[in-house]
């Protein structure tokens, strides 16, 4: 089990990694803001091209149960 006081990047996921500290986070905060800032039909479906990731990720993200930090 990594130690929580050691600063360094152990890999594991754990309650402060969340959003870019996360190791498997593809999207950037900014990123983030701007997929929450432009909820409009068809908008899915560009985003996950743009940003290279899938539509249920943005789909997630905007039903807040992805990136609830931001």
């Amino acid at each position: 089990f990594p130690s929580h006081d050691t600063g360094r990047n152990t890999g594991w996921v754990g309650p402060n990694h969340v959003g870019e500290l996360n190791n498997n986070a593809v999207l950037t905060e900014e990123q983030v803001k701007e997929i929450k800032a432009n909820r409009k039909y068809g908008m899915g479906k560009i985003f996950a091209e743009k940003f290279g990731v899938g539509v249920v990720q943005i789909r997630r993200i905007w039903q807040g149960k992805a990136w609830k930090s931001i």
